[in-house]
């Protein structure tokens, strides 16, 4: 039986393992770190001996591998072993445009630029692995999860963490270009639980968050993003520590399209165009609003607010009991004072209730790839100078507890439990009341 070692950077871990998985699936022994090398072991040492058993050296080729020193090593170790005449084949394989080492440049590379080059780049591989011999093709498909919940802020993450049972903090379980990622399962009460990525990204802006998300969606496949976090509102119509479901997005921003800065293609590309412009979740996520349970909402809230430390909570934490909103968050990169969201609520839109920087760009590249996503926003602060740092925890949490509520009733029967949506603040009595409260 044929053995290939996987030479790569631990940010194309991916589709490291896709590739392992299609080449076994064709009756080769694969050598991968993760399987490999045991805690304890040398990583030098295991390298080395697993270099020296193998026919192949398959080397990803990314921006991240070329400038990797365990890659170079790996590689100098197979070149060392085939100049010797030890029967040790490199194979280059190309991940993306990238400056590929001088010693492998006059090699043959199969190309991985692309998901639809895969099939031929895997055809290639097989056909120098197997020359005499036909090869039906079979291809593992990217690895299926129900849900991927999008988090920018620490304080983000520990709530949405917090809100799928994990106490503490865990040490992400994949970490690619800055970005961490945790494999977890969120857990229904009447339903089968849901396999999930958890992300946190590396850095707050439209274009870190657009990349990181074309990366998941490349190397898996999502049945719905969920993006949870902080936001601030009009204070006249949301209390702090609310929760506000995005029914539709508002983009405002006057400086240029996003339709061509979120094309990869044209990523750079500026154009031009009238604003505002809307943007709102599929269908099937927005009739899944009204089966939303309020009660298991606020339980699941008081649940973990009771185990925090006093000191890190607001004064009226302890009473408080976030109201969930349907409504409109506007999505811009520029600072909208109070004075101009009561503009923007007059002119375009009365039913706005948040304002967050990333959500046109999170909205616009799932729509234009048509990804069914949606939107959890926690009302932190009212856009004051002065801002009211200890409620950040407690909307992030009621966002997030929320969102998890929503995954409950989210492709259930629905016809297990009486469900019902807390009111819209400004026409209730009872908001009203539990404000005084």
């Amino acid at each position: 039986m044929p053995k290939v070692f996987i030479s790569h950077n631990a940010n194309d871990k991916p589709f490291a393992r896709r590739l392992a998985n299609d080449l076994k699936n064709h009756g080769i022994e694969v050598w991968i770190d993760e399987a490999e090398i045991k805690l304890g072991d040398s990583l030098i040492d295991k390298i080395s001996e697993g270099i020296t058993e193998v026919d192949y050296v398959a080397v990803l080729l990314s921006k991240h591998s070329v400038s990797s020193e365990w890659v170079k090593r790996e590689v100098n170790v197979a070149l060392t072993h085939e100049i010797s005449g030890k029967n040790v084949k490199i194979l280059p394989l190309l991940l993306e445009k990238c400056e590929i080492p001088i010693f492998l440049t006059d090699r043959l590379y199969a190309d991985f630029t692309a998901e639809n080059q895969y099939p031929k780049g895997l055809e290639l591989i097989l056909e120098r692995i197997f020359p005499n011999k036909k090869i039906d093709i079979e291809i593992t498909k990217n690895e299926s999860k129900d849900v991927c919940i999008v988090t920018i802020l620490d304080i983000e993450l520990q709530a949405v963490l917090s809100s799928i049972g994990c106490t503490d903090q865990p040490k992400e379980d994949l970490f690619i270009n800055g970005n961490k990622m945790w494999f977890r399962e969120v857990q229904r009460t009447n339903n089968e639980p849901l396999s999930a990525i958890v992300i946190k990204i590396n850095q707050t802006g439209s274009l870190p968050l657009v990349f990181a998300i074309h990366e998941i969606i490349q190397n898996y496949s999502i049945d719905l993003f969920v993006m949870v976090g902080l936001a601030y509102g009009p204070r006249a119509l949301v209390s702090l520590g609310d929760v506000v479901f995005a029914e539709r997005i508002l983009e405002h921003d006057e400086m240029y399209s996003m339709q061509n800065r979120f094309s990869i293609s044209n990523m750079f590309q500026r154009n031009h165009r009238l604003r505002p412009k809307f943007y709102e979740p599929p269908s099937s996520i927005l009739s899944t609003t009204p089966y939303f349970n309020a009660d298991i909402f606020i339980s699941k809230f008081d649940e973990i607010v009771k185990n925090v430390d006093r000191k890190k909570l607001p004064r009226l934490a302890a009473r408080h009991r976030p109201m969930m909103h349907l409504g409109t968050v506007v999505g811009t990169p520029n600072i909208v004072t109070n004075v101009n969201l009561q503009k923007l609520t007059k002119n375009h839109d009365e039913k706005i209730r948040a304002v967050s920087y990333e959500d046109s760009a999170f909205a616009e590249f799932s729509c234009e790839n048509d990804l069914k996503w949606c939107i959890f926003r926690g009302i932190s602060d009212y856009g004051d100078t002065k801002k009211i740092e200890n409620w950040n925890f407690v909307a992030a949490l009621s966002a997030a507890c929320a969102a998890v509520t929503f995954l409950e009733a989210y492709k259930s029967k629905r016809n297990s439990w009486s469900y019902k949506i807390w009111p819209n603040k400004a026409n209730s009595a009872d908001a009203k009341n539990r404000a005084a409260d």
